[in-house]
């Protein structure tokens, strides 16, 4: 029975530093995903989105250095759902604004956090696709409703198992988003066709 004690108090120790680190890295989570919410907030309102990505990274990095050599924690919940957001946030403000769509590598992040918030951000795509219906500019939503297919495209085609990646859901509600939007975008183009006389 002795032999048992020293390799399981290993283990404890490592697993009380895992939850230590869990703990900690709480506060660093909700901050990426509050900062992930202004960067998306900015864009939507034409606002100069930099502070709020700039802010966005700062709380990304806090996060990933507090659960660094502490391993498997970017696929607790927490730490995967804000990675899923700021991931969310890079993608659609990037589409958003025309610029270049920055991949897992580039924000240092696995692929199943960005593979998640890559189709969270169809949603985004839909409101900003809607904002400029509103404004009238219907060569920026033909464009975004564009990116919106394409990415629902892309990830419809995914077969991974749930348990890979819990991709499916997203799938379909990235669907019936792209559904209502191309609805949407059809029932513009024909209202602005009446109101020209054409």
């Amino acid at each position: 029975m002795a032999a048992i004690i020293g390799p399981v108090e290993e283990a404890l120790k490592r697993l009380a530093a895992r939850d230590d680190a869990l703990h900690g890295a709480g506060p660093c989570a909700r901050e990426v995903v509050r900062a992930s919410k202004r960067a998306i907030a900015a864009v939507h309102s034409g606002d100069d989105a930099g502070p709020a990505i700039g802010d966005l990274g700062t709380a990304v990095a806090g996060l990933l250095t507090r659960v660094e050599g502490v391993g498997g924690l970017e696929s607790s919940g927490t730490i995967e759902g804000a990675l899923q957001e700021y991931a969310e946030a890079m993608i659609a403000v990037a589409i958003i604004r025309g610029s270049e769509v920055p991949g897992s590598d580039d924000l240092g992040i696995g692929a199943v956090p960005y593979v998640l918030g890559a189709a969270d951000a169809v949603g985004e795509l839909r409101r900003a696709m809607l904002d400029a219906i509103g404004r009238g500019d219907m060569a920026s939503a033909g464009r975004l409703f564009s990116e919106m297919r394409s990415l629902y495209d892309l990830l419809a085609g995914c077969t991974v198992s749930n348990e890979a990646a819990p991709l499916r859901r997203k799938v379909d509600v990235a669907r019936g988003l792209v559904e209502r939007s191309h609805g949407d975008l059809t029932g513009a183009i024909v209202a602005g066709r009446a109101r020209d006389g054409r």
